[in-house]
């Protein structure tokens, strides 16, 4: 049976390619990912019982949670099984901005929910960007290579950005500040305040929020590298 006329499947592009279409259905399902995360922690409140405020509280920290393993979980996963696009470095901006500006226009409503302070949203919107962009150049990376070692090895890398800090408390007599090597702690840490008073942003903690830039941007120098010492051997074995 064919589905294909046989005069569109000896063209050059093949219509039915890996990343056809992209990036619209990354897009749908991210889309789709953030509606149903929201339906399980923010929207799930009402219906459940009368709200309240620390009920949104915990339903806005679970929802953060969700966008968080998104980043660190779903993003890689799907970029890395799949053929690198012919132009990574565009592929992943667009990707970035796909996951990302989704991600800030959820959190913007959680001040009226909570009642938290513009700083403490615009605090979870950093720390979602910046762990955002430290898993971006992670997946440029593991796209440079279509070896599956070294896809799987990013990936475990990714993993590894959740999993760490609560390893770290868990394993070794380390201080809370541990936490914040973790977009899924790191949540807890920013909204964190004593009963009764209401969170805020230290200097100290802003630093830490925006810590996995510069974590991304050594990844960045790596892959440039890696493009540099590609390049040079191409002309070496030309010459």
């Amino acid at each position: 049976m064919v589905f294909v006329p046989e005069i569109v499947r000896t063209q050059g592009d093949d219509p039915w390619a890996h990343r056809k279409g992209e990036p619209r259905p990354f897009a749908l399902l991210w889309a789709m990912y953030l509606l149903i995360s929201a339906g399980a922690t923010i929207f799930a409140v009402r219906p459940i019982t009368v709200p309240t405020q620390w009920q949104f509280i915990y339903a806005c920290r679970a929802m953060v949670v969700m966008i968080m393993i998104g980043i660190t979980v779903l993003w890689p996963l799907v970029r890395l099984s799949q053929r690198a696009p012919d132009r990574r470095v565009f592929s992943m901006v667009i990707d970035a901005l796909i996951v990302l500006v989704p991600a800030s226009v959820v959190l913007a409503p959680m001040t009226m929910l909570t009642r938290w302070p513009y700083e403490i949203v615009v605090g979870l919107g950093a720390s979602v960007w910046a762990w955002g962009l430290l898993v971006a150049a992670l997946v440029l990376l593991g796209t440079r290579a279509q070896a599956h070692t070294m896809r799987a090895l990013v990936m475990v890398v990714c993993l590894g950005l959740g999993l760490a800090g609560p390893t770290l408390i868990v394993l070794l007599p380390m201080p809370a500040g541990a936490l914040w090597l973790s977009p899924y702690t790191a949540v807890f840490q920013i909204t964190a305040s004593p009963p009764g008073l209401t969170p805020h942003m230290t200097s100290d903690e802003w630093l830490r929020v925006l810590g996995p830039i510069a974590a991304a941007v050594v990844v960045l120098a790596l892959d440039v590298m890696l493009s540099v010492h590609i390049a040079d051997s191409a002309e070496g074995r030309r010459t």
